[in-house]
């Protein structure tokens, strides 16, 4: 399965990419932003923010601003659609940066000062990411997942949400 995996990825050009581009869906939206409980006063950052539409849900249900980080071109054109399509009172609180989020400048991102961090990737991408993000996050700083658990840290809390899809099919969202 691996192995078809990456000749998907790699006909597609994706290959470098740590998450396939997929849209969360909007039924599982305000259950996440309620499990981050965000205050006004954090710093929040999406790695691998797809269309934007958890960090616009952010923006537009909560005083707080988002930093965003997505290296998929698709992704990263229809999340400057979303933001276009926001009320201008909001667009000043939420930021894209086409790149990976490891190479961010500090007047992008100042990793010891993000409060919280959550991700849309794969086991096999928060691998790589996590322990980057542990040498750069201060302590305290807390670091979401949604789906996908990160390998052998334990999760302080674990949340979830069912919901029936636009097919008709129950689902189950997990957040760590």
């Amino acid at each position: 399965m691996n192995a078809v995996l990456q000749q998907l990825k790699d006909e597609a050009g994706t290959s470098h990419l740590l998450a396939p581009y997929v849209h969360c869906p909007t039924q599982v939206l305000d259950a996440f932003v309620d499990f981050l409980q965000l205050t006004p006063d954090v710093s929040v950052v999406e790695i691998g923010f797809g269309d934007a539409r958890i960090m616009r849900h952010i923006v537009e249900t909560t005083d707080v601003s988002v930093t965003g980080f997505e290296v998929d071109p698709e992704a990263l054109e229809d999340a400057h659609r979303q933001r276009e399509d926001m009320e201008e009172a909001f667009k000043d609180k939420l930021r894209l940066y086409g790149k990976d989020a490891m190479q961010a400048e500090p007047d992008e991102c100042d990793w010891a000062a993000v409060d919280v961090c959550y991700a849309y990737l794969t086991k096999a991408g928060l691998r790589q990411v996590f322990p980057q993000l542990q040498e750069r996050m201060r302590p305290g700083a807390a670091f979401y997942c949604i789906q996908f658990s990160v390998d052998g840290a334990d999760a302080v809390e674990e949340g979830g949400f069912d919901f029936v899809d636009d097919k008709g099919e129950d689902q189950h969202f997990t957040f760590y």
